[in-house]
């Protein structure tokens, strides 16, 4: 099993100055693709947030799923990151929080098929709608009417998808690990 690189998860969320290390940093390889220098720090911060059973500051988990987002803009496609990112936000259950899970969601054509729509209602199909009808937000019609068709969606159904989602982090994890260095 590889040893983590990066500190452990608590001396990332006992100072917020230190979060500008796992930064987006767009730049371009010697062929012109975009790519995102620091997105192996990040996916290792991530990998050890989802094996802690200890609660994530919820200031942290919004930063990194924002360095994400920027990063999936930059470079296109779908990583798992951005997935780690999403569940630890949306396991926050901050109904204003949604509005950042949408634009993760929307990023891309890619982000928006690969990441869970449940992280999208962890607080509920009805109140989530509820809220963003109160919102003045662009993208809030368009967010309505994706939500819209996610009515007979359940509260149980929603908690057993960050519970499965979770337990496939894990394993991902888990193979990653077993990589040779």
């Amino acid at each position: 099993m590889n040893e983590p690189t990066v500190p452990d998860p608590a001396w990332w969320q006992e100072d917020p100055d230190r979060w500008e290390l796992l930064a987006f940093d767009g730049r371009y390889d010697a062929d012109g693709l975009p790519y995102d220098a620091g997105w192996k720090d990040r996916e290792e911060v991530l990998d050890l947030l989802l094996a802690d059973p200890g609660p994530c500051s919820a200031d942290f988990a919004r930063f990194l799923l924002r360095q994400e987002i920027l990063g999936h803009g930059h470079a296109r496609g779908y990583s798992d990151r951005i997935g780690m990112a999403a569940l630890l936000v949306a396991e926050q259950r901050r109904i204003e929080d949604v509005r950042l899970l949408w634009d993760a969601k929307s990023r891309s054509f890619d982000t928006f098929c690969g990441l869970p729509d449940a992280f999208l209602v962890v607080n509920g199909v009805e109140r989530t709608l509820e809220h963003i009808r109160g919102s003045d937000d662009s993208g809030r019609d368009w967010c309505l009417e994706f939500l819209g068709g996610m009515a007979q969606v359940t509260d149980e159904a929603v908690a057993e998808k960050l519970v499965r989602i979770r337990e496939y982090y894990g394993e991902l994890r888990k193979l990653r690990s077993d990589e040779p260095a």
